[in-house]
């Protein structure tokens, strides 16, 4: 459940001689009822790509008694090239209508943590993932 919506993500990577690149992702989300297809479907597709993009680079830093990041610009985003395929399906069976803007996001980084593991054998319990990891 993320947000209250079962939703389900995997991550494929392949671990190549310069890093690790993500290849593919899936995104299941069951919202109930869907009024705008298009709509549901990018809110999902842009949450596993923020989420991502946080799992791999993000990091906050304290320092004078406050964060060091003081916004967004602070943060990398994944790059197009970086960025994996992604497969979005979205199931109407739950009952109403249910939010889509935030449930792709929790499920992104353990998606990517299992996958890192399943291709290395490197368990990373650590975010941001490039302390420990290269992407290309």
């Amino acid at each position: 459940m993320s947000f209250g919506v079962p939703t389900a993500q995997v991550v494929e990577v392949t671990n190549t001689e310069f890093g690790i690149r993500l290849d593919r992702a899936y995104i299941v989300a069951d919202v109930g009822l869907v009024l705008d297809p298009v709509n549901a479907e990018a809110q999902l597709f842009g949450g596993l790509i923020y989420a991502l993009s946080h799992a791999i680079n993000s990091e906050l830093t304290y320092g004078d008694y406050g964060p060091l990041q003081t916004n967004y610009h602070a943060y990398e985003g994944l790059r197009l090239y970086q960025t994996p395929e992604i497969e979005v399906k979205i199931l109407e069976n739950m009952p109403g209508i249910r939010g889509v803007g935030e449930p792709g996001v929790p499920p992104a980084a353990p998606a990517l943590g299992n996958a890192i593991f399943a291709a290395t054998g490197q368990r990373i319990r650590e975010m941001p993932f490039n302390k420990h990891i290269n992407f290309v």
